[in-house]
Formats: structure tokens, sequence, C-alpha cells
């Protein structure tokens, strides 16, 4: 929740997290921008970060079960299934 860009490891992290709102729960940019107190443009940006990394088949592994993981507790994805 910093407000600049941190560490490379703490970007990243950010990156993944903001992609899991985004992917795994369902939650819009713009939501996600608010969230984390980021502009937009910069969530849009983190998101593209962790999908050119999906192409590293570990990496693509490793995201999908953390994106399983949260749809299978998130009551903010299961209202979007309903």
């Amino acid at each position: 929740m910093a407000s600049g860009r941190g560490r490379p490891p703490v970007s990243f992290a950010r990156h993944v997290a903001m992609y899991l709102c985004h992917v795994a729960l369902g939650m819009s940019l713009s939501r996600i921008a608010r969230a984390f107190d980021k502009d937009r443009s910069t969530v849009a940006h983190g998101c593209h970060q962790v999908e050119d990394r999906r192409e590293d088949p570990d990496f693509d592994i490793w995201i999908e079960q953390l994106e399983d993981g949260l749809r299978s507790v998130s009551p903010l994805h299961a209202s979007h299934a309903a």
C-alpha cells in the first residue's frame, strides 16, 4: 500500500495481487485502483505484466493455483457466479 513503486519484489507482489483481484475476484480495474490507491492505468500495467509472465509454465501453474484458491473461498466470486 506504499505510495511509491517499492523494490522490485514488492512491486511484483502488488502486480500479482492486483491481477488476482481482477481475474479471480472479478473486480474492475477502477475498483482495484481505488483499493490500492493507484491509477487505473497502473493497475492495467500490473495485470499485463503478470499476464505476460504466464507464458512460463511454472509461473502459469502457480498463478492458476492462486486463482483457484481465491475463487473457492471468495464471497465476491460467489456473488458473480450466481
